[in-house]
């Protein structure tokens, strides 16, 4: 049996032409795997070379005696970012660029950008936008990365912007800090001037209590007065009555003294004699000094007359004084009755105004504190950096995937082994039907080891070339050249049996495998009868194997994608075994 597998090998082998083909076919993974991942290996290692075109159009926004600009801001922050390639250009380079194909978007900063920003302060707020533009047709995966790029920075300017309208608001908060301090001075000032008030208004009301007793008292002995006046009044007028009638009675009696001396003198002028006689004389000097002191008692009696009508009239002034005085103090006892009662009141307001004013001033000092403790500058930057970007995403991933390459290490390492298996049948005769069993096992056996050469060489080179990073060592060889068995078998068995036709049918399947396994977008992505087939087809469960194997030390969903391909390759083997034993029955 071995020597007949050493002259199939030699078959294989037979000239120089066939050795070179064999190399060539075991050469023929690396070209759809390595090379195919190192086009695609690391893309966004080099997306600084993408170039996106900016225009800044800002013109700005004065505030006050600054002038602000957010637009150059972006600007300079994009100068040092190597993301993608930024070139700086005017509207008009921009719009060519984009026309001739040099640039794969453009971003364009309006000049009213900072305006409105700042219109945030006015009366009509606006938000302010960029403008992005990109040409799909140059590359349309490349225009979806600057368009997510691009997304990053406008997110980025606006936590900025952001941050500087809480930094702002803040601030305008440490003000109203300072200004709650001073009003929480002016309260505790305000409850002190309120004690004082309230103390002097207590004062006052009882001033007030005594001034309305001594009114009273005003009001009796004005009462007291203006009778006794009255009285006064009645006895001068009584008086001076009296003085009139003795004036009278005076001036009867002078009358009378008068005629009594005319009389006497005609007497004496009679009778001469009788002007010696001493009574003669005594009576006409008495009468003499009677005309004197009656003229005197007359004088005496009209000034007391006089005096008594001038005391009469004052007295009744005097009365009529009195009366006025006495209903003025009873107005006045009224009005400090009423002041009496508004100092009351003002009392009872002053107190609950103290009151008031002191849980007012309480506030104001809690207020003013928490205000302060809410304006410390390190809280300020701490709150304003939260607030800014309230919501935070923690990314944590089960497996980690390197790079892009990386991650479609799998899909083409799959497609690399079946294409492997695939042209070795261009290589290995197989136009002529196998006599029996054992040429057909031994034909296998030789696509078996350039299977298994096809899949250890692409391996090393992914990994050492690469630089494809295997978790799994021993899994990940072992699976590989299970896959690549499998692949052989299956192809061996449609080519064997059904020539061109089977190889059609490999290419059929290896194209419909491509669409169905998965390896770029997720199954549930795919239509719905690529998702109904994917479950039956080998890459399908090549690709689940290979994330496991490389991306994961979670082994134990690997036993599906196993029992699949020695199932499979083991159907192959047994079909191809029994249908070639039947073929050499019949020949």
């Amino acid at each position: 049996m071995f020597k007949e597998f050493i002259s199939e090998a030699k078959k294989a082998t037979a000239n120089t032409y066939l050795r070179i083909a064999l190399a060539a076919v075991m050469l023929v993974p690396l070209f759809y795997g390595a090379l195919y991942l190192k086009a695609f290996w690391d893309p966004y290692a080099k997306m600084d070379q993408v170039a996106v075109a900016i225009v800044n159009l800002d013109k700005g926004y004065n505030e006050g005696t600054s002038k602000i600009n957010i637009g150059d801001e972006l600007v300079s922050s994009l100068k040092s970012d190597d993301h993608l390639k930024w070139v700086f250009v005017s509207a008009a380079d921009a719009e060519k660029g984009m026309n001739e194909k040099s640039y794969y978007a453009s971003l364009t900063v309006p000049a009213d950008f900072s305006a409105k920003i700042y219109s945030v302060d006015g009366a009509k707020p606006t938000s302010a936008s960029l403008t992005y533009r990109s040409r799909e047709a140059t590359n349309y995966l490349a225009t979806t990365i600057t368009s997510s790029v691009s997304s990053k920075v406008t997110d980025t300017l606006s936590h900025k912007i952001t941050k500087k309208y809480l930094d702002n608001i803040f601030v305008n908060l440490k003000s109203t800090a300072t200004d709650l301090t001073k009003a929480k001075d002016a309260s505790i000032q305000l409850v002190s001037g309120l004690n004082t008030a309230s103390q002097g208004s207590g004062s006052l009301y009882n001033g007030l209590v005594s001034a309305g007793q001594g009114s009273e008292q005003l009001i009796s002995g004005l009462n007291t007065l203006t009778s006794g006046q009255n009285s006064l009044t009645s006895g001068l007028t009584t008086a001076v009555s009296g003085a009139n009638q003795l004036k009278t009675g005076a001036e009867s009696v002078s009358i009378g003294i008068t005629q009594g001396q005319a009389a006497l003198n005609a007497y004496i002028a009679t009778n001469p004699a009788a002007a010696e006689n001493p009574y003669i004389k005594g009576l006409s000097g008495a009468l003499t000094a009677s005309k004197a002191g009656q003229a005197q008692v007359i004088s005496g009696l009209g000034s007391m007359s006089t005096q008594l009508d001038v005391a009469k009239n004052g007295s009744n002034e005097l009365a009529n004084g009195s009366v006025k005085l006495s209903a003025g103090a009873s107005e006045l006892s009224g009005g400090i009755t009423k002041l009496s009662y508004g100092a009351s009141e003002l009392t009872a307001g002053l107190t609950e105004a103290k009151n008031g004013s002191s849980e007012l001033s309480t506030k104001l000092t809690e207020g003013a504190d928490k205000a302060a403790a809410s304006t410390e500058a390190k809280k300020i930057a701490a709150q304003t950096a939260v607030m800014a970007s309230p919501v935070s995403m923690t990314t944590n991933s089960y497996d980690l995937v390197p790079n892009y390459g990386s991650g479609f290490a799998p899909y083409f390492i799959s497609l690399a082994l079946w294409v492997g298996g695939l042209l070795s049948f261009f290589v290995i005769d197989f136009t002529k039907k196998p006599k029996d069993k054992k040429t057909a096992m031994f034909k296998y056996i030789i696509l078996g080891i350039l299977g298994t050469a096809q899949a250890i060489l692409l391996g090393l080179v992914l990994e050492h070339s690469l630089g494809l990073v295997v978790i799994n060592q021993w899994q990940f060889y072992g699976f590989i050249t299970l896959m690549s068995l499998t692949f052989m078998a299956i192809i061996q068995l449609l080519v064997q049996h059904l020539d061109n036709i089977g190889r059609y049918i490999a290419i059929l399947l290896l194209i419909l495998q491509l669409a169905s396994a998965a390896g770029t977008f997720p199954k549930e992505t795919l239509p719905s009868f690529f998702q109904i087939i994917s479950p039956v087809l080998p890459m399908t469960y090549s690709v689940l194997g290979l994330r496991d194997i490389l991306f994961t030390n979670e082994l134990s969903n690997l036993w599906m994608p196993l029992i699949y391909f020695v199932a499979i390759l083991i159907v192959c083997i047994l079909a191809n075994f029994f249908l070639t034993k039947n073929i050499a029955k019949k020949g």
